[in-house]
């Protein structure tokens, strides 16, 4: 069980100290997500406030039986930051290393890394939003299955389609990249 239940009681009752706490233990996973997304990191941040924001006058709306509070938060930002895309109608992002994991980056990181990350960041964000969320959710976050399809509010098996053509269209994508070279 993820930290967040623990003082999911606390934050739907207003509790401020258990919203600081959520916040704190929630706020770098979903940042990721929604960076990913977006491929901006000032975009991100943003649409981190806002979620965050939204979280917190939906609170009552948290229904423990359904979902984890975790779980609940990826949904909002997941929807705030597809929605975001839909408003902006922007697509592109040109952030190196897209695929690393954690919160620093290595400095020594080669220029060759760097370019390859580019790149898939950039073919990632062509893969068409339904899909490009799963690829994000399960091959760069490594959220489960069933996760996802809360998250999402989908079917389990919606999810698994998805994922595997989004991951096919991925592979095609730097395919063609990679043969125009």
């Amino acid at each position: 069980m993820p930290k967040a239940d623990n003082y999911a009681a606390g934050f739907r009752a207003g509790d401020a100290a258990a919203f600081k706490e959520l916040y704190e233990d929630t706020s770098a996973l979903l940042y990721r997500v929604v960076f990913r997304l977006t491929g901006s990191r000032e975009d991100a941040e943003d649409i981190l406030h806002d979620v965050y924001i939204k979280a917190y006058q939906a609170r009552r709306s948290y229904q423990p039986q359904l979902s984890g509070l975790q779980t609940w938060l990826y949904r909002i930002a997941v929807n705030h930051a597809l929605n975001f895309l839909k408003r902006k109608k922007w697509l592109g992002g040109n952030l190196a290393n897209l695929f690393r994991r954690g919160e620093t980056e290595d400095v020594a990181e080669s220029y060759a890394d760097a370019a390859e990350g580019e790149t898939l960041q950039k073919l990632l964000q062509e893969v068409p939003e339904n899909y490009r969320v799963c690829v994000v959710l399960r091959d760069i976050e490594d959220r489960p299955y069933d996760e996802i399809a809360k998250i999402l509010n989908v079917e389990l098996g919606t999810v698994k389609s998805r994922l595997n053509r989004g991951r096919q269209m991925l592979k095609d994508l730097y395919e063609n990249e990679r043969s125009s070279l």
